[in-house]
């Protein structure tokens, strides 16, 4: 990441003329990429020379703020040439103008045998910081080719290479303007102003809009930017560093301001916010109002914009322009309580309760749930009666009560936190659908005696799952319909012999999880009792006893 940190001293010439006072601040790059303009060498078709020259002045990362010197300067409608000794990969140009501004120009690279353009032009009044970002060109020279101008001067040129991001911060983000000073890696410039200066940030300002007076202004002196308007001022911008989304495609932006005068003006002065989309500037919305008081600024959307590492950006400004009336200075524009979030959640949490599931009647589950983005914690539910074993953990086993089997399935529902209470994050749910299919049951009835040369009446039953049975024997009788739960077995004599035999019906096997089950009974059977010949009969008279043959 390349950051750079600007601290911006107000010039106020003296006179108009190349030896006006100046501040200088040396600025320090740091990580890869970034401004490789320091190791170029500038060339220019025609100007400056010396100390005006290209060669000593634009890479030497010094940036006066759009002041009349040091700087180079190029003949109007001539070529500013950029060279490096090894290919570059370059995405942007950063222009830091001094007080003859440029008004359009192309942009060419040299492909090893010609200089070709790269399809960026730009054409405007050129700010004192414009920032020229385009589609990245590997080269050795790139050329800012037909500047139109007067003679237009240069302060500083920066070439960032293509991969770099000048993204100093990661939202949210939040700028109280507390510090008196231009906040750090903000910038304020002005195209024209009456009193020298761009945006403000201690002083009091004058009229309504001073601290205690009649506007209402409770915000202390030092504590917030403002424009002090006196006469025509035009672009007096405010703007911000490029601040990284953390991954959302767009950002929110509010603020306070504060806009109010007693004075009859023709127009009241006007505060623009505007949004960078990468190539172009968006104006959002035009603020010309006269309400007592700081006012709440509504929610304006930021578009975000790739920075060259699969990040998203977002930079905006504020810029004043005054409303025309010849007392505009009655409208002082106040500016206060900056704020940055990400529009949506920048980490949303997610929840998965696994897939459907079918289980058997009589069976637990071992739940698959899952939890990601910033979630921390989950909760499990069920819309039936059942239990988990722990509702917290994503592996939770449940265990269908009796209402659940009846009712054949049920929801169970996984919730996360809501990982930033009244944030733009919140908790994430996801459901799976737990069918319980009916276990099959069957009967053959209770064990059974019955007299040899008998047959006996089968007393099976089967439910649940189950369709359909079938007997089966341990012996060699047989069964009238051995698929008919109330059928009739004859034993064999085999069966006889052997006294008894078990008598097995199962069931078939239930589509689904459920497997077919099966019952026995034991049939006894009993041999018939039989008497022996008693010899023939006898006539017995005063006789006791007797023998029987």
């Amino acid at each position: 990441m390349n950051t750079h940190t600007r601290l911006i001293s107000i010039y106020t010439p003296l006179v108009f003329c190349f030896l006006a006072a100046f501040s200088l601040v040396t600025v320090k790059s740091s990580g890869a990429g970034g401004n490789v303009a320091p190791s170029a060498t500038f060339t220019s078709s025609g100007g400056g020379s010396g100390i005006y020259g290209f060669d000593t002045q634009v890479n030497d990362e010094i940036y006066p703020v759009c002041s009349a010197s040091p700087f180079a300067w190029v003949s109007g409608g001539g070529y500013i040439d950029i060279t490096w000794s090894s290919s570059q990969t370059i995405d942007e140009l950063i222009i830091y103008r001094a007080n003859r501004p440029y008004t359009s120009f192309t942009l060419q690279y040299w492909n090893g045998s010609s200089f070709v353009n790269t399809g960026y032009s730009y054409s405007g009044s050129s700010a004192c910081t414009e920032s020229h970002p385009f589609s990245a060109v590997t080269t050795t020279i790139l050329r800012i080719n037909a500047v139109v101008g007067s003679n237009p001067n240069f302060h500083e040129i920066e070439a960032i290479s293509a991969g770099a991001t000048n993204c100093v911060a990661t939202l949210p983000q939040t700028e109280n303007l507390s510090s008196g000073v231009v906040p750090s890696g903000w910038s304020s410039t002005y195209t024209t102003s009456s009193q020298g200066v761009g945006w403000l940030f201690t002083g009091n300002p004058g009229y309504d809009a001073a601290f205690g007076g009649a506007g209402n202004n409770n915000h202390a002196n030092g504590t917030y930017a403002w424009i002090d308007f006196s006469g025509t001022d035009v672009g007096i911008i405010f703007e911000s560093p490029e601040w990284c989304t953390g991954g959302p495609a767009t950002a929110d932006l509010r603020f306070s301001f504060f806009s109010y005068y007693t004075q009859t003006l023709t127009a009241g002065n006007i505060l623009y916010v505007e949004a960078y989309d990468g190539a172009n500037w968006i104006i959002l919305d035009a603020i010309q109002q006269n309400v007592l008081g700081w006012q709440i600024s509504p929610t304006y959307t930021l578009p975000g914009y790739p920075d060259g590492l699969a990040q998203t950006t977002v930079k905006f400004r504020f810029r004043g322009e005054s409303g025309g009336a010849s007392n505009d200075f009655y409208n002082d524009i106040l500016l206060d309580d900056i704020d940055v979030q990400v529009a949506g959640c920048a980490s949303p949490p997610t929840a998965s309760a696994g897939l459907d599931v079918t289980i058997c009647e009589g069976s637990t589950i071992k739940l698959k749930g899952a939890r990601g983005g910033s979630a921390a914690s989950s909760t499990w539910t069920t819309s039936g009666t059942g239990t988990f074993d722990d509702i917290t953990i994503v592996g939770a086993t449940y265990t269908p009560s009796a209402v659940d089997i009846t009712a054949g399935s049920v929801t169970l529902t996984i919730t996360t936190d809501d990982p930033d209470g009244a944030g733009p994050c919140t908790a994430a749910t996801d459901d799976m659908i737990l069918t319980i299919d009916p276990a099959a049951t069957v009967s053959a009835g209770i064990n059974t005696t019955i007299c040899s040369g008998s047959t006996h009446a089968t007393l099976g039953v089967f439910d649940g799952g189950a369709s359909t049975i079938q007997w089966t024997t341990s012996g060699t009788g047989g069964f009238l319909d051995d698929t008919d739960p109330t059928t009739t077995y004859t034993p064999s004599a085999g069966d006889i012999t052997t006294g008894s035999v078990t008598l097995t019906i199962t069931t078939d096997n239930p589509a689904g999880p459920c497997n077919g089950v099966s019952d026995i009974m034991v049939l006894t059977i009993d041999k018939p009792i039989t008497v022996s010949d008693a010899g023939p009969d006898q006539d017995l008279c005063n006789v006791t006893t007797t023998t029987l043959a």
